[in-house]
């Protein structure tokens, strides 16, 4: 499996752009939950001592004796640029599936280091109402979030608020600049 993922960089390498990056296929840092609740606010995670899991087109089931398994699919993929990283960052969202009703985002930002993909940070958000992701952009330099507030909850599912917070890449990781803004949907 190593050799292939480092055939892959190698080809990736000829073409130079983190557009050409297959994510679905990609090795994405992961931490396995078990024994860990259903989260409920937005988590830096480290990436030393995290496993790699390799998602297949766009899917990794997690080995389980009793149906539905856990699974992480890869939704969505953007692109901008985040000052203080060079060149253009992928910004990927995936959703962690429990084979329950709980659910949660881990979000990657990845870029090109030495014309190899590498992820530089990754989160992880809360489940559904609780914090849960609702987007995540590059917007005027800064990595922008958009959760659901729980303080405007609708049952475990869904919120009419969202909490914005605006992030920036300083010193090797990410820090909230500015106050979060809460809005409620129309």
């Amino acid at each position: 499996m190593k050799a292939a993922f480092a055939l892959f960089l190698v080809a990736l390498a000829a073409s130079g752009s983190i557009r050409d990056v297959d994510f679905k296929n990609f090795a994405y840092p992961f931490i396995e939950h078990k024994s860990v609740s259903v989260p409920s606010r937005l988590r830096w995670l480290p990436l030393p001592g995290a496993d790699l899991i390799t998602p297949h087109n766009g899917e990794h089931t997690f080995p389980c004796d009793d149906p539905p398994c856990e699974l992480l699919a890869v939704d969505r993929v953007d692109f901008g640029d985040i000052k203080g990283i060079t060149g253009t960052s992928a910004i990927v969202t995936t959703t962690f599936h429990t084979g329950g009703t709980a659910h949660w985002q881990f979000l990657y930002v990845i870029a090109l280091i030495s014309e190899k993909p590498k992820v530089l940070a990754w989160l992880e958000s809360g489940s559904r109402a609780d914090m849960g992701l609702r987007s995540a952009s590059a917007d005027r330099g800064d990595l922008v979030l958009v959760v659901n507030d729980p303080d405007k909850r609708q049952g475990d599912c869904c919120s009419t608020g969202t909490i914005t917070y605006r992030y920036r890449w300083a010193g090797g990781s990410f820090h909230n600049v500015g106050p979060s803004i809460r809005k409620d949907d129309p």
